[in-house]
């Protein structure tokens, strides 16, 4: 079992976090961001209603101890698609929260990694509310950071399980 190090490196996740979301929405899609704050907890609120969300499994060294969760609304991941907001595809929006989730992983699991971590990528799978409720999600120790892209409220969460 890994010890449960890796959220007191709070500070270290949390500049890997914005660094990784500045240069996904910012370099990637020219679209601005604000990083909002921090909660750390295990009863941080992570409702996904309204939202399309997916996450990638967290190992260390081939070690699965936890999962990386992003959550978009709507109208921001049809601005990324640059698709009208009359648009049905589910599965094209729902694609996009998972690449987009990949892309912010794959830049945080980098800088993460720099710091002595051994992440592997994951691919990433769309959740639902009742997903998180049935892995056991909503009891870990999590940390959420809240941001805002191109004004649309997003969320990323980490949660370590025991």
């Amino acid at each position: 079992m890994v010890e449960p190090r890796f959220l007191d490196l709070n500070d270290c996740i949390a500049a890997s976090i914005q660094t990784a979301i500045d240069t996904t929405f910012v370099s990637a899609f020219q679209l601005p961001t604000c990083v909002d704050l921090c909660n750390i907890g295990r009863h941080v609120d992570l409702g996904l209603q309204a939202r399309h969300a997916a996450q990638i499994q967290l190992t260390d060294n081939g070690v699965p101890f936890g999962a990386f969760i992003a959550a978009f609304k709507r109208p921001l991941l049809l601005k990324v698609l640059n698709l009208p907001d009359e648009q049905k595809d589910l599965a094209m929006i729902d694609d996009a929260a998972g690449e987009i989730t990949n892309m912010i992983y794959g830049l945080f699991k980098t800088s993460v990694n720099g710091n002595g971590y051994g992440l592997t990528m994951g691919i990433p799978q769309l959740i639902h509310e009742q997903d998180m409720n049935e892995t056991g999600f909503v009891q870990s120790e999590k940390l959420r950071i809240d941001f805002l892209a191109d004004g649309q409220e997003c969320w990323i969460a980490i949660a370590q399980y025991h």
